[in-house]
């Protein structure tokens, strides 16, 4: 991709993410809404990591903040997701997750509305990172897969195997079909397998949820049954994973 490609492609996922902010703040209540945004932030983040370093340093108080902004909003969807699972499950009192989610939206909301105000990034004539990034990406995977299929337990293995999943897929979005087809075939041998990036990353990602509800309901004693039932979806979830990269 050349690098006026690589322009008009920042410029669409920032337009994009600016776009979903507007939304967001209009309706921050909206899960969809906070979904939503948080995509199009991460990818905007992702193609941001692909400025060279003299450029990411003198934008380094804007990335900061946009990254500030996916961990609280993170918190806030953590809790929507532990609520919806839980009340599949039993009757039990979530009024915590309730509060908890009012404060972490409302730090949110504030961080939202500061990335609106954020001056462009310029980009200067220097080489673009990408190829150095998805090959480390690609290691990653190298390395991380046979970790993650190696034992259900590894709850920090399988949620830094999504993300580096997650990244690797928005890169690929910054490259033409050619170097696409290139990097995943490079990404299929690192794995020995192949690789169906945007599938294996929705799955992980119910592992992820069910991980984050079972480190929730833990803490609640009167929780026993809704637990077991949580631990026994997340089994089933993680025998999926292992299927699916079989």
């Amino acid at each position: 991709m050349t690098k006026s490609a690589f322009a008009r492609k920042l410029r669409h996922n920032a337009k994009r993410a600016s776009r979903r902010l507007d939304v967001y703040l209009a309706d921050a209540q909206n899960e969809e809404n906070l979904h939503e945004v948080r995509t199009s932030v991460r990818r905007l983040e992702s193609s941001l990591s692909l400025l060279p370093k003299k450029v990411r340093k003198r934008y380094r108080g804007t990335f900061e903040k946009y990254r500030e902004f996916l961990k609280v909003s993170s918190r806030a969807r953590d809790c929507d997701v532990i609520i919806g699972r839980v009340s599949l499950l039993g009757d039990l009192d979530t009024s915590d997750l309730q509060r908890k989610k009012k404060v972490n939206l409302a730090r949110a909301n504030r961080l939202a509305r500061s990335l609106k105000s954020l001056r462009p990034v310029w980009l200067t004539q220097d080489d673009m990172r990408r190829d150095k990034v998805a090959r480390r990406l690609i290691e990653g995977i190298g390395r991380g897969l046979p970790i993650a299929l190696s034992h259900g337990g590894k709850v920090e293995d399988l949620h830094r195997l999504r993300k580096v999943l997650r990244n690797l897929r928005y890169i690929l979005e910054m490259m033409s079909s050619a170097d696409r087809k290139k990097f995943m075939k490079k990404a299929a041998k690192a794995a020995r397998r192949e690789l169906e990036i945007k599938e294996l990353q929705a799955l992980l990602g119910l592992i992820h949820d069910s991980d984050v509800t079972i480190e929730y309901l833990h803490g609640k004693p009167e929780a026993g049954q809704i637990l077991r039932k949580e631990i026994s979806t997340r089994r089933q979830l993680y025998q999926k994973f292992v299927k699916h990269m079989k």
